[in-house]
């Protein structure tokens, strides 16, 4: 049996993410057609509330295609400081 992943890392929206780039995977995923995505690393670029919408429509957008987990890194929930 083989199960694909599509494994999404460091994001960094509102910093470096090109969301040309996002958009054009978000429709790319129905043919894509993965058994799960997972999202890890860092979502946001300094934990701003709009960085995480943007994220958070990712997530719901690639759970209309197959079940997502999300494990943040420890600047998204320290508020962007890496220490």
């Amino acid at each position: 049996m083989t199960v694909q992943l599509l494994h999404l890392s460091d994001l960094h929206f509102g910093g470096l993410a090109d969301l040309d780039q996002i958009e054009g995977l978000e429709q790319m995923l129905p043919d894509l057609r993965p058994d799960a995505v997972v999202i890890t690393g860092d979502l946001s670029q300094r934990a701003r509330h709009g960085e995480f919408q943007r994220a958070r429509a990712l997530v719901q957008t690639a759970a209309r295609t197959a079940p997502v987990l999300v494990i943040p890194a420890t600047t998204t929930w320290r508020g962007g400081r890496d220490r």
